[in-house]
């Protein structure tokens, strides 16, 4: 074997090690349709569907829409996807600008398969999507920490957004 061929089967192979590392340690090569879903009961503190104990259990309550996805984070062994939100109404609180909301669940790799941590009754924030948030300041990470289910509430309608803006605000001055 001459010099020119020990090469190129020594850069295939690199290569074919390249990717079969990137494959099974990265997200790179995976299409999020193809995770499989791993869906869990969330450990609740208090009953989130009572207003009025959501409220008093968080610091701000806003209305937004997700930018993008910006990140991903392990917390207590559990995956969290961090998204950036622009901030278009206060309820509770007063926060300024665009805000990273922290969500537990998300992607992850487990022996090379990619899974989805989703919690029962909940999903991922979409980007370009309005949602009121129930967010608590994370004082280590700057970020607002949202609870599965009750921490965001999708915002399908003008009518729907003015109607929970009138609930939680009524909520709040009981």
């Amino acid at each position: 074997m001459d010099v020119k061929r020990k090469w190129l089967v020594l850069v295939l192979l690199i290569l074919v090690m390249v990717l079969l590392y990137m494959k099974f340690f990265t997200m790179i090569l995976d299409s999020k349709d193809s995770a499989r879903v791993n869906e869990k009961t969330y450990p609740y503190l208090s009953d989130y569907e009572d207003r009025e104990i959501l409220i008093e259990s968080v610091d701000h309550i806003f209305i937004g829409e997700v930018l993008e996805e910006a990140g991903h984070e392990w917390t207590d062994d559990t995956p969290h996807t961090q998204f950036t939100i622009r901030l278009t109404q206060n309820i509770k609180g007063s926060i300024l600008g665009d805000i990273t909301v922290n969500q537990p669940g998300g992607y992850y790799k487990e022996k090379g398969s990619l899974k989805l941590l989703k919690y029962k009754g909940d999903s991922l924030l979409k980007p370009g999507e309005m949602y009121l948030f129930a967010a608590t300041v994370n004082t280590e990470s700057g970020w607002y920490d949202i609870l599965p289910v009750y921490g965001s509430i999708k915002i399908k309608t003008e009518e729907q957004k003015l109607l929970l803006i009138e609930e939680f605000t009524e909520a709040m001055a009981k």
